[in-house]
């Protein structure tokens, strides 16, 4: 009896200690957190957000300024031009008044002049037909805008409509790269914070998928960027795209079980995704809200290679989005409900299709084949045997895994338990076919909108920052692989990367 009241006691005390260190883990995270989130709010109010960070290193005469040890350095006068050597100084901040008119739902497509072409001091032009005043009148000017959009969709040739001559205001070159470079900071301090919301254990985050995260160890710039470790220090762009290429993503095909054993695996496709082709440029077409009124359809289409995703339309938008398209990545959703119309949409005929679908993280072939996310394989092998010359081709689940340890590995926080988006597949894999990669409004710019999709209202900044996807953290990896200048990538709404083979 004796030895039962002992043993109770030490099971009493054994919990509590248990229940302690618990305890002390969570308050240390949650002051971490709370730290982290503080020092970004506090020092983006004080430097107006065009400053966000505070200066700490001095390079090559200018400043520099590093987030939170490990991360990358930013520089808040980094050049905002196509020359290197060019540092805009910061004299002002324009006023609300006028970041109103340049984050106007109109300011679609500003004449960009470089002014090293001319002596004389170039200015910036923005539609400004709906201009601030006018926006007294809320109701009057969302009619407007709604009709206008309307008559837009109803339109099925977009080259027959008269182009809009709209009135200009000037905004001076300086003032605008001010703008350019608050929006920058301000984004990244966002990003960051989602980043941070994303992984926190203070958050309760669903892993469906049994996300098992990996071991923490310290960075070994010789061994490169090793996705089974956790580095506290953010990898350069080379250890990345080194990271992003050895990672494999590929396509199913015969001799994968259990598919092979059941007579299923003959019906996939003999080749990869665009296997043997090679192309000079390619495009990235996201399906972001700021695309709406963009007037990028005609530089899209201007590409070798346009790659589009899910059920995103081009039939009344070519102005914006253009119509053509060479790959359109769907998730297994587009196939499993009927409301996406698979076999009777004209989105799906005439192109090359890649099907993907979440396993588990650990998960075999076989284990996903018997619980897929959606039950999309009925479909899909109906529309191979019905169709077997068509281009529909089945990712291999583990693909999608990979891509987000390579993610993992060059995140210092712990990543959303959810595989990669579809945007950042396509991404991935058209780097491995084109010699010039541009991603169109896959790292939002000035025209960034709460609107989710082009074609259909509803405003959701999920879709921008993340709910489901780690998209915070694609972003600010898309970030540090861009070569555009700030110009081209926040004005224009495009990001430049260079294919694997070059």
């Amino acid at each position: 009896m004796r030895a039962v009241g002992l043993w109770l006691v030490m099971m009493v005390n054994v919990m509590m200690f248990g229940m302690a260190g618990y305890m002390y883990l969570l308050w240390v995270q949650y002051w971490k957190y709370n730290g982290d989130k503080n020092v970004y709010m506090a020092t983006a109010a004080k430097y107006n957000v065009a400053r966000a960070f505070l200066p700490q290193i001095t390079r090559d005469g200018y400043e520099t300024i590093q987030v939170r040890r490990g991360r990358p350095l930013l520089q808040p006068h980094a050049p905002a031009t196509d020359d290197p050597g060019s540092f805009l100084p910061m004299t002002f901040m324009p006023s609300d008044r006028q970041i109103e008119q340049i984050y106007n739902l109109n300011n679609r497509n500003p004449v960009i002049d470089d002014p090293r072409n001319n002596a004389r001091k170039e200015t910036y032009y923005h539609d400004s037909r709906f201009n601030v005043r006018a926006r007294k009148n809320k109701k009057k000017s969302e009619k407007r805008r709604k009709l206008a959009y309307e008559e837009e969709e109803e339109e099925e040739d977009d080259d027959q409509e008269e182009p809009r001559v709209p009135t200009t205001t000037a905004m001076p070159y300086d003032q605008l790269m001010a703008v350019i470079r608050r929006h920058k900071a301000a984004l990244t301090t966002n990003l960051r914070s989602y980043q941070m919301d994303g992984g926190n254990i203070l958050y309760k985050h669903e892993n469906r998928y049994g996300v098992t995260y990996p071991r923490k160890e310290p960075h070994d710039p010789e061994k490169g960027l090793d996705p089974s470790a956790l580095y506290p220090q953010a990898p350069s762009r080379s250890e990345l795209l080194k990271a992003l290429k050895e990672a494999e993503v590929r396509t199913l095909r015969d001799g994968d079980e259990p598919f092979t054993s059941e007579g299923l695996a003959r019906h996939f496709p003999s080749s990869d995704v665009l296997e043997g082709q090679h192309f000079n440029s390619c495009v990235v077409v996201s399906s972001a809200g700021a695309l709406k009124g963009s007037g990028l359809g005609q530089f899209i289409d201007s590409h070798d290679a346009v790659v589009r995703f899910n059920h995103a339309p081009v039939r009344g938008f070519k102005r914006d989005v253009g119509s053509k398209t060479t790959l359109r990545i769907v998730n297994s959703q587009i196939l499993a409900k009927p409301e996406y119309k698979f076999w009777d949409s004209s989105l799906y005929r005439n192109v090359t299709i890649l099907v993907w679908d979440p396993s588990n993280y650990s998960a075999s072939l076989n284990e996903w084949y018997q619980r897929p996310d959606f039950d999309f394989f009925p479909e899909y092998f109906r529309r191979r045997l019905m169709l077997p010359h068509e281009r529909l081709h089945l990712l291999h689940p583990a693909s999608m895994w990979r891509l987000w340890g390579v993610m993992q590995a060059a995140t210092h926080t712990r990543l959303h338990p959810n595989p990669p988006s579809s945007g950042f597949l396509g991404l991935v894999l058209m780097l491995h076919r084109c010699r010039t990669l541009h991603a169109v409004e896959l790292l939002p710019s000035l025209r960034l909108t709460p609107r989710c999709h082009y074609w259909r209202p509803g405003d959701n900044l999920g879709c921008t920052y993340g709910e489901w996807h780690p998209l915070a953290t694609e972003k600010l990896l898309i970030m540090l692989l861009n070569e555009a200048s700030d110009t081209e990538t926040y004005l224009k709404g495009y990001v430049t990367l260079r294919g694997f083979g070059t």
